[in-house]
């Protein structure tokens, strides 16, 4: 290359290649020389599951399906190697989520948690083809431990999540609406 040019580390999606590298440059020779698998120190030691129903005010919400006086839940607590935690949740809703809260729990619980636990949580995407040969669906399950793993990820980095995933993109949104 003969034209010169330069790139700021701020204006890298929001130095999350940058994270990223300071955490894994000392061990990156050993770590990689398993390739195709990633072979990091850092895995996932204990997966709790836990299922919580929050009341909702007045008459409920009401969507297309059905109307819910009450949003079941269920949030998956990681904690790594060094006592590192990371949190995921999921709102299974009739008629938009194709399980339901109790079926969700169960896999997460008894099918998903007992093969997540000792495998990466920087390694997403091993840990998601690992969980998708275990279990076919369940992609909100999937979705919770995913964003666990994020989350964790996020607080050994000391970054927040939007900061990982690419950077404040706006300062401000309005919508009405339920989320």
């Amino acid at each position: 290359q003969t034209t010169p040019f330069s790139i700021s580390a701020d204006s890298y999606e929001a130095n999350r290649h940058f994270y990223l590298g300071h955490y894994f440059r000392r061990g990156y020779d050993s770590w990689m020389s398993t390739l195709p698998v990633v072979n990091t120190p850092v895995v996932i030691t204990k997966i709790e599951v836990y299922g919580v129903a929050v009341p909702l005010v007045g008459p409920g919400f009401k969507n297309a399906y059905v109307t819910k006086t009450v949003q079941k839940s269920a949030i998956v607590k990681l904690i790594d190697t060094d006592g590192f935690i990371g949190l995921g949740n999921i709102d299974p809703s009739p008629g938009y989520s194709a399980e339901t809260i109790e079926d969700s729990l169960t896999v997460l619980k008894n099918v998903l948690a007992p093969v997540v636990e000792g495998l990466d949580p920087f390694n997403i995407h091993e840990l998601l083809k690992i969980m998708n040969k275990t279990v076919d669906q369940f992609y909100d399950a999937k979705a919770a431990i995913e964003m666990a793993c994020t989350d964790l990820i996020c607080r050994r980095l000391g970054i927040p999540v939007y900061t990982y995933l690419g950077g404040e993109q706006v300062k401000e949104c309005r919508f009405n609406a339920w989320i």
